[in-house]
């Protein structure tokens, strides 16, 4: 099954999916260079991952890490010098404590701007966006990031866990329970991921999920603000939480769902097998 992100899916021309204008477009990594070392990716459609717990065995290649050839130059570069370094900072900083030996408390605090790590999760997951038309939050996203100083939009709330795998998830959009083993109409919630090490994200219209901490806690500082982020180093989840489904959790995914995709470091642990296994975790 091919990838509809691949390039002769998606023309050298067309509209940025940030700012909408006509032009030229560029390649944008999902992660971002520099919070991670880019390097050559198998990448499978998550979907069909978790519906079968199997791996392609012809997965599409990418030689320097999972990239979207959806924005212009202008719209690339705003997220990569405003926002990216704050999230690649973060990044790094939390993987700087997984990698320690040293013994830790359960919870640790890490100086971080989370109104810019805010823009740069949602920047990046409308970049992921192939479909023609708006969907998901991207209004909303694009209001937030050509409006680094406002508050950011209520019914966005990001959340985040501590991530300890190799593996990538970008995940546009979904809906599944708000409260895990809850099936009725009222608890359910519209959400999207960016998943890589060392910390997960979910985006969501949820007002809360699973106890887990949430960086629009301070939607309403400006995006250059620092705070200290708490860390739950004891909480951490399978690498297919919380979207795969299971007792206590359904996934219902539409045409931007099934573009998801997960990718993993080429070569990286081919098992086969359910799909909690199909993620590795990363070496330190």
């Amino acid at each position: 099954m091919q990838l509809l992100y691949r390039k002769h899916k998606r023309e050298r021309v067309g509209s940025c999916n940030i700012c909408g204008v006509v032009g030229p477009l560029s390649w944008d990594h999902v992660p971002p260079q520099g919070g991670i070392q880019l390097e050559a990716v198998e990448i499978d459609r998550l979907a069909g991952v978790l519906a079968s717990g199997l791996r392609s065995e012809r997965p599409d290649i990418s030689q320097n890490g999972l990239k979207f050839r959806t924005l212009c130059s202008g719209c690339n570069s705003l997220l990569g010098n405003r926002y990216d370094p704050a999230l690649n900072d973060f990044a790094i900083s939390v993987g700087r404590f997984l990698s320690t030996n040293l013994e830790l408390p359960s919870v640790i605090h890490v100086a971080a701007k989370p109104g810019s790590i805010a823009r740069a999760i949602l920047g990046h997951i409308l970049a992921a966006r192939m479909a023609a038309d708006d969907s998901f939050f991207d209004s909303l996203i694009r209001e937030a990031i050509f409006n680094p100083d406002d508050p950011m939009p209520n019914s966005i709330k990001i959340f985040y866990w501590i991530y300890p795998y190799a593996h990538q998830v970008v995940f546009r959009e979904g809906i599944m329970p708000s409260i895990r083993g809850r099936f009725d109409a009222e608890k359910i919630q519209r959400f999207g991921l960016l998943k890589y090490f060392p910390i997960a994200y979910l985006v969501t219209d949820a007002t809360r999920y699973e106890g887990l901490e949430a960086l629009t806690l301070w939607r309403n500082e400006p995006a250059g603000q620092e705070v200290n982020l708490p860390i739950r180093l004891n909480q951490v989840f399978d690498a297919f939480w919380p979207e795969a489904p299971d007792s206590g959790n359904f996934l219902l995914v539409g045409a931007e769902g099934l573009e998801s995709v997960q990718a993993r470091p080429r070569g990286y642990g081919r098992r086969q097998g359910g799909a909690p296994n199909t993620a590795t975790r990363a070496d330190g």
